[in-house]
């Protein structure tokens, strides 16, 4: 507990900030939260063209995320969840296959695996390998955001050494590029089952009016405990204090403070504090609007074969029918950024075609979202920055801890705490 009125200041209104904020508005302090945009919600922000829901590129919230769980009303958001499982493009003239919720259990992996491998989409010995990379994870004990201490590599090197063939190991790395931002296998081994343990546990969702409600709901519970927040206002300069106030100044006021929660992205930390950060990467999600029929599935979609830009595509609006004009659908299909040679519009135009079984014609752009700072690199060995509080800063953010919305809020809960437990002992 504070034990006196403190004075800080949040910069950044991203779920790293907001819950920052929350947790010492809980505990009495008082919070003044500076954002450089007009609106909360840094990542997740929505907003509606043409009676179409697009958020900022393709995201879901899982409600199994523990500081969701702790900090968001989650029967208020109401979610929508897509359906345990995948849908798979094979054959060009053939309709996709669906993998019904491959990471329940041991006997629902073997069923589904051998469905593909009828239609060879895998073979035989994929599927051997598929099941000794898998099995471990779906009968250990649950350890999120990484698993126990152990041995990490690169997932590439995981799935070489669990005897993927080359058509199995394809498959894997297209599924989780759209969850890790890369489709060379780069990423920790660790962390790539750490991600499969939290689909196993909960149907990712849509909340009903978009994903930036998240972070509005949080924007309302902390107003309720006084905290101020400031719009359009980028921060000019921040100057740490080993003693004595630490200063905050932007065109407009300076604010002198007890104390700093600098919850901006990595690619902007750096601006005011030395850190060294891990590095991010990139997606595209083009959004279209159609009104032809598609598939009623609620399921993500994907072309293990990688025929054209896209690593994974749904219609959004089978999921949540608010996100499109009645007789309409929304579709989107992410592939990942390469800020020096993009995705075209008219590559994901004829993938989206070829993996929904529509006339390319029948899809009309609304809009597209190049998001160069996606998700932070995950690179094997890395672990959470512990939290700190040094010269009056704390720092937070999905990059310091890991890259899904829970580690956004698990990283600003953190550094609260760690701000909490210093003015608890002055």
């Amino acid at each position: 507990m504070a034990t006196a009125i403190r004075e800080v200041v949040v910069i950044g209104a991203g779920l790293a900030g907001l819950t920052a904020a929350l947790r010492l508005a809980g505990e009495g302090v008082q919070v003044t939260v500076i954002e450089r945009e007009d609106e909360v919600g840094g990542r997740q922000r929505s907003r509606v063209i043409d009676g179409f829901t697009l958020d900022r590129g393709f995201q879901l919230l899982n409600p199994g995320y523990p500081e969701a769980q702790r900090f968001l009303d989650l029967p208020a958001l109401d979610l929508h969840p897509f359906d345990p499982g995948l849908l798979v493009k094979g054959m060009p003239e053939e309709p996709m296959s669906k993998l019904v919720n491959p990471f329940h259990n041991i006997r629902t992996l073997k069923n589904t695996l051998s469905g593909l491998a009828q239609q060879d989409l895998v073979t035989a010995s994929g599927i051997a390998a598929v099941i000794k990379w898998l099995a471990p994870i779906l009968t250990e004990k649950r350890d999120y955001p990484f698993p126990a201490r152990r041995e990490d590599i690169a997932l590439d090197e995981a799935l070489e050494r669990a005897g993927f063939d080359q058509i199995a190991k394809d498959m894997m790395l297209v599924f989780f590029a759209g969850v890790l931002g890369e489709s060379r296998g780069e990423t920790s081994n660790n962390y790539a089952r750490a991600m499969v343990k939290l689909f196993a546990a909960a149907a990712p969702a849509l909340p009903g009016l978009g994903m930036g409600s998240i972070g509005k709901q949080l924007e309302h519970t902390a107003r309720k405990l006084g905290v101020k927040f400031v719009f359009n206002t980028p921060v000019e300069s921040l100057a740490p204090a080993e003693t004595g106030p630490v200063t905050v100044r932007t065109a407009a006021e300076t604010y002198q403070v007890d104390a700093v929660v600098l919850a901006t992205g990595q690619e902007d930390v750096t601006d005011f504090w030395e850190v060294k950060t891990p590095g991010t990467r990139g997606l595209t999600t083009f959004w279209y609007a159609t009104s032809e029929e598609l598939p009623r599935e609620k399921l993500l979609a994907m072309d293990p074969h990688l025929r054209g830009p896209l690593v994974n595509s749904a219609v959004m609006s089978n999921v949540n029918p608010l996100y499109a004009p009645v007789g309409m659908s929304l579709v989107q299909g992410s592939a990942l950024f390469d800020g020096q040679h993009p995705a075209g519009e008219e590559e994901a135009r004829k993938h989206l075609a070829f993996i929904w079984g529509v006339p390319k014609s029948s899809l009309e752009l609304i809009a597209r979202d190049d998001i160069a700072h996606a998700l932070p690199t995950q690179l094997p060995g890395r672990e959470p920055i512990e939290p700190f509080f040094h010269h009056g800063v704390a720092l937070a953010g999905d990059w310091t801890h890991s890259g899904t919305i829970n580690g956004a809020m698990v990283s600003g809960r953190l550094a609260a705490e760690a701000m909490l437990s210093r003015f608890g002992s002055q």
